[in-house]
């Protein structure tokens, strides 16, 4: 459990775009839920995503 928070606390101190490219990585044909939830969905040319 120790490995797997210290992990998380490294990770989020990452970008979203290099998150992305972690998550699709693994699994490639994720959803992003976002808009589900009425935000906007990623767009990794707009800076402030």
């Amino acid at each position: 459990m120790e490995s797997a928070i210290a992990r998380e606390k490294r990770i989020k101190n990452w970008g979203r775009p290099w998150k992305l490219a972690l998550i699709e990585k693994g699994n490639p044909r994720w959803r992003d839920l976002a808009v589900g939830l009425g935000l906007e969905p990623f767009d990794p040319t707009h800076p402030s995503s």
